[in-house]
């Protein structure tokens, strides 16, 4: 029996590809505690998994706007990495929680503190990660269709200081080497998930890992609709993150664009129960809806409207449904360019998103009858070379402590 200690990310992707992972290790007899800093956690305590002992407010980050970055030793600095006392007061606190925990294994999904802290304990760590967080993501930035700039790696240095201090021997050379390990999680296929040639960390692509196990405590029914116009299945994400108020921005624009009634509209916000008040919901074409699983989602519409979300993208890959994508964050635009590069998405922008634009959006790809072959191409792919993401993700965790 191994015991998994796992941190997520914020938001409800991570949670998806996460939660199910812990499952299976479970089920294969070993003990999985974790740490999230958002709603997530609560489907985690739904499920029966006990979260580490260690106060959310004593690893807490900086609450910052950063929809816009040059590379992940910006973003992270602006969530306060870049301060060495600050970084040194919460590593403290997560190391003694670890220490206390004792795992065999530190499984994260984009966390850089339990990438820190295992580092400085010499623990075996699990990355589940994203090729725009990778140290070979090609171009070598997130903004890889732009222009590169010169990195200023003042947070990496703040990381090695620290590091030095804890009496570590493995300094970084780029704060995205925190965002791989010991082994290296890709959930996703390689011709979404690109990496250019180099340094290898032991990269297991598993495809995509797209749960629908949350439908035991969410809804799980697709709506009615008074004609037999398309659907279109649109996911906002949070109404606030660290893009700002960007899934309320979309969410209004959705509502508007449906006004026209060109088409019927499903929504779902992703269950963090933040919805502004006074949103007009009277078209009898709209929906809202707090949850769905995706298989019924992708499954019952003619197109998807969705932020940009790695696992939203993929899920479009999988069910061979076109994509409208509206990128909210540096990392949902990096996976945008990648589908619009693959022929399976149009992307608009969301500094001029309006309900108009999303109407004229949605007729011209339902339009397009070119991109049936396409999408079917890439969901034949998927089926054929990952028939179980989830188990290959398992394993992937055990092989490093067998």
């Amino acid at each position: 029996m191994a015991k998994v200690f796992l941190e997520l990310s914020t938001g409800m992707g991570p949670l998806i590809r996460c939660l199910p992972i812990a499952l299976w290790l479970r089920r294969e007899g070993h003990v999985v505690r974790f740490f999230s800093r958002d709603h997530s956690g609560r489907y985690l305590r739904d499920f029966g998994f006990e979260p580490i002992d260690i106060a959310p407010d004593r690893v807490s980050y900086d609450d910052v706007f950063a929809p816009e970055w040059r590379d992940l030793d910006e973003f992270w600095g602006s969530f306060g990495f870049g301060r060495l006392d600050w970084l040194r007061d919460r590593i403290e606190t997560w190391i003694a929680a670890l220490r206390r925990y004792r795992p065999d294994v530190v499984v994260s999904d984009i966390g850089p503190l339990s990438a820190i802290a295992a580092r400085i304990l010499e623990l075996p760590f699990v990355a589940i990660s994203q090729s725009c967080f990778h140290p070979r993501v090609p171009a070598g930035t997130p903004n890889f269709w732009r222009p590169a700039h010169l990195r200023h790696h003042r947070t990496r240095d703040v990381v090695n200081a620290l590091l030095e201090q804890q009496g570590s021997r493995r300094p970084i050379g780029h704060f995205s080497e925190l965002c791989c390990g010991d082994v290296t999680i890709l959930p996703s296929i390689p011709e979404f998930d690109r990496l250019d040639a180099g340094t290898s960390y032991n990269e297991v692509f598993t495809g995509p890992i797209l749960w629908d196990g949350l439908q035991a405590s969410s809804q799980d029914r697709w709506p009615s609709f008074p004609n037999d116009q398309p659907v279109v299945f649109a996911y906002t994400g949070r109404m606030r993150d660290s893009a700002g108020n960007s899934g309320e921005v979309l969410l209004r624009a959705l509502l508007e664009s449906a006004r026209a009634e060109r088409f019927n509209l499903a929504i779902v916000t992703g269950g963090a129960g933040d919805l502004p008040s006074n949103l007009d919901l009277s078209s009898s074409n709209v929906r809202l809806l707090e949850w769905i699983p995706i298989a019924v989602a992708y499954s019952r519409s003619a197109l998807v409207l969705h932020h940009g979300g790695h696992g939203s993208c993929l899920a479009a890959l999988s069910y061979a449904v076109p994509s409208l994508i509206v990128p909210t964050h540096n990392e949902r635009a990096f996976n945008a360019e990648v589908m619009r590069q693959l022929g399976a998405a149009t992307v608009l922008s969301r500094r001029t998103i309006d309900g108009e634009g999303i109407a004229r959006a949605v007729e011209h790809v339902l339009q397009d009858g070119s991109l049936g072959d396409l999408l079917r191409g890439y969901s034949r792919r998927i089926e054929a070379h990952c028939p179980n993401p989830i188990e290959a993700a398992g394993r992937a965790v055990l092989a490093l402590i067998a």
